[in-house]
């Protein structure tokens, strides 16, 4: 091979040819070598052979000689000159590819219309033993957002992932400094900009909302908004101060099994229904009817505490597959799937306090005007072909309830806002059944009262109910770590163990008998009615007491339950218990509350309305996902904790004009930060605390209560008068009291209602 290489080169100079030469002329540079055909073979064998990258290889880098000297700098500067300018129009090329997906919507075809700066970047952020390594975390994110800073400092038009990344950090509450730092390096827009996007978010929400208005059915609520303004340089016009607003908002009902009532026919039932209300009778047959299902749900109640202890380990359970140990099939279950999803819009916050009647009248006006009822034929449109639901929380409902009997007999719907129908919302009735076993139960230390439970748990701020801060959190999970403990204590004093761990031993039908005796003769009137019967030197009043609450938290446990799954039919099965409990616990409002809805259900709400009241009027489900239904009004308080803390804004920028401004905005702004977040923060944070372990709480109780023996009849215990919990159920279904109650809420509603549709069109 030397041989006939140095022969080729003798040649060459017998020619007066060297390489460089030779190469160029072969190199489409001499028109005749160009055509030739000679020429252009030994031209492709050259290009195209496989020695040609060791060619190029040794050219740029030569196989050193060691101990021979200075190494050979060969071809390596003219090729890394040429390389480094291919590599320069490769870029470019491939950046002006990238500018329309980073002016539309910036995602992985990045990858596609860039590959060799992709492929570059990848290199650049990886290591060989990286990339072997790492099977979860990926730069594609880093590079991604590279590519969006240089796109963003070629051209600000492109700058689609500098605007998603701009609403995530506003809606994180970024501060300004922060923004201007991230504006400077490319990677946000500015903070001016910021509060533009906001705003224009909110427009496109505003006519999402307007077309949506016109195609489907829709429910309103509103709540109050308290804020505190603060400002750290006192003037006559600058002060620190407290103001309140309403926050607003509507749902779209876009699934699939909503069917519209008849507003006429909802008229005529109303007006038929109001000259019949209930009695009395009317809610025992109610309560009758509601009965065995109850039953059979707090039996289950009971057996999950049991399933729910670590000490039974119920996954090991040999008999867990048996159905009788299944949960009682829902009575009147909502749907759920990707198409029940719930659309909620935010109407612009408004700077009215909502209190007063006049206040609320202020507000839904505001709310039509945002819905687009701006003329008469709007007005005449909205109050005669459709029906409105409107929920609140209780002084809310009261107050829209007293405008509509103020307004009854008015000249149009409109005025009497006949097409309204008030709802109470549930999670503000929870809240106040919350308090009335805390009023009820509260009793002493001495006779287990939830006061000695609270001091046992250490559980501070929970002595006096509140509707503030996170008291009813606190309560709620109080009152389920102590029902928890009682049902095992009373797992272990009826199965006659020492232990949970014992029961294992039994049968499916054996828990199940143990737990249908647990209600029966532990918590239920029966039970009490039964022990009332024995001479009083033999009864035992401790024993009563927890008889006693065991009855009444059982309906609570169940309660919160099915607001979470989404059955209605249980719920419906409940106001009669509810409505027991309020009117012998005085609570006067959701005693009315109760007796509209069942008056409603019985008498004034036609079928079609009954399905859509209960299905669409009473709970949402914003993911669509089974158990995660939630009450409407529940949802109008995560709108107020967005406005105030989560999306809220503070300084200069928190005036009642921006906050209305920013409102409509903050459905997107949620979308956007959990989109950000599943696409880059996914695998280091969740978006909720994990709760603290609540075992060691419930076997503390447990062992107090064992103690203690309440659910062991100790004939002639006694407590005095303000240890002893009033039974307000009892009280309250005593015939005297409710026929009372029922008597006395008919006096006090509206009982006629104008029909007449007198449209004065010069007040329009």
């Amino acid at each position: 091979m030397a041989s006939r290489v140095l022969d080729v080169l003798k040649y060459m100079k017998l020619q007066k040819l060297n390489l460089p030469i030779l190469l160029e002329a072969l190199s489409w540079t001499d028109e005749t070598l160009i055509s030739d055909e000679n020429a252009r073979y030994h031209r492709t064998q050259l290009l195209q052979s496989e020695e040609l990258p060791l060619i190029l290889r040794n050219w740029h880098q030569p196989p050193r000689q060691h101990g021979k000297g200075v190494r050979t700098k060969a071809a390596k500067k003219a090729m890394v000159t040429w390389a480094a300018s291919t590599l320069s129009s490769t870029i470019k090329k491939e950046m002006t590819a990238l500018k329309p997906l980073m002016r539309n919507s910036p995602c992985d075809r990045a990858s596609a219309a860039a590959p060799m700066f992709w492929s570059l970047l990848r290199q650049a952020a990886c290591t060989p033993a990286q990339e072997k390594k790492n099977t979860y975390k990926s730069p594609d994110s880093t590079m991604l957002l590279i590519f969006g800073m240089l796109s963003f400092s070629r051209s600000q038009q492109s700058c689609k992932l500098q605007k998603l990344l701009t609403v995530y950090f506003k809606s994180c509450a970024l501060p300004t400094k922060a923004f201007d730092t991230l504006h400077a390096v490319g990677i946000t827009m500015s903070q001016k900009t910021a509060y533009r996007l906001v705003r224009h978010l909110s427009d496109t929400a505003h006519k999402a909302l307007l077309r949506d208005v016109e195609s489907y059915s829709v429910l309103g609520c509103h709540d109050n908004l308290n804020i505190a303004h603060k400002v750290y340089e006192q003037r006559l016009n600058n002060q620190s101060h407290f103001d309140s607003g309403t926050a607003a908002s509507i749902t779209v009902l876009k699934a699939p099994d909503v069917v519209p009532p008849d507003p006429n026919a909802a008229r005529l039932k109303r007006a038929e229904g109001t000259q019949n209300p209930i009695t009395a009778l009317d809610i025992y047959k109610m309560e009758a009817e509601a009965a065995p299902r109850l039953h059979q749900l707090y039996i289950y109640e009971v057996l999950r505490v049991l399933f729910d202890a670590p000490d039974f380990s119920f996954q090991s359970y040999d008999g867990r597959d048996d159905s009788i140990l299944n949960p009682p099939p829902p009575t009147e279950p909502l749907p759920t799937g990707p198409e029940f999803r719930t659309h909620h819009y935010m109407l612009d916050t408004m700077h009215i306090d909502e209190a007063s009647y006049e206040g609320n009248y202020r507000v839904l006006t505001s709310c039509w005007r945002q819905i687009g009822v701006f003329t008469l034929h709007d007005r005449i449109k909205l109050s005669t072909t459709a029906i409105l639901l409107w929920v609140g929380d209780q002084l809310t409902v009261a107050r829209l309830r007293g405008l509509k009997c103020y307004r009854s007999q008015d000249l149009n719907s409109f005025q009497r806002m006949d097409f309204i129908r008030e709802l109470f919302g549930w999670f503000h009735l929870e809240i106040a059944f919350e308090n009335s076993l805390h009023k009820q139960y509260y009793g002493t230390r001495a006779g287990f009262g939830l006061v000695h439970d609270f001091d046992v748990l250490k559980r501070k701020g929970l002595h006096s109910p509140s509707i503030k801060g996170t008291f009813h959190q606190n309560l709620r999970d109080a009152l389920r770590h102590i029902a928890e403990a009682r049902f095992r204590n009373l797992w272990t004093t009826v199965g006659k163990v020492k232990s949970l761990n014992e029961l294992r031993k039994k049968t499916p039908s054996q828990l199940h008998t143990i737990a249908q005796s647990i209600v029966d003769d532990f918590a239920s009137t029966a039970a009490l009615v039964r022990h009332t019967e024995r001479p009083r030197k033999r009864q035992d009043d401790v024993w009563y007491r927890s008889v006693q609450f065991n009855r009444d938290i059982l309906p609570y446990l169940t309660l919160d339950k099915v607001l979470s799954s989404g059955d209605v039919g249980t719920m419906k099965d409940c106001l009669p218990t509810l409505t027991f409990r309020f009117v012998g616990g005085g609570n006067g409002n959701y005693k009315v509350e109760m007796l509209e809805t069942i008056q409603g259900l019985k008498r004034e709400w036609p079928e079609d309305l009954q399905r859509f009241i209960t299905h669409h009027g009473w709970l949402v489900n914003p993911s669509g996902q089974p158990n995660s239904f939630i009450s409407i009004d529940l949802n109008e308080e995560h709108d107020v904790r967005n406005l105030k803390d989560v999306f809220g804004l503070i300084g200069a920028y928190a005036t009642w004009e921006n906050i209305g401004a920013m409102s409509a905005s903050i459905p997107c702004q949620q979308r956007v930060k959990d989109h950000i977040v599943q696409q880059l923060n996914h695998f280091s944070r969740g978006k909720t605390h994990t709760s603290p372990a609540h075992e060691p709480d419930v076997q503390r109780l447990q062992a107090t209560y064992e103690t203690g023996r309440i659910h062991k009849m100790t004939p002639g215990r006694r407590l005095d008068g303000t240890a002893i919990a009033k039974d307000f159920v009892g009280i309250g279904s005593a015939t005297k009291k409710l026929v009372k109650a029922v008597e006395k809420w008919v006096k006090n509603r509206t009982s006629t209602y104008a029909d007449v549709e007198n449209w004065d069109t010069s007040a329009d």
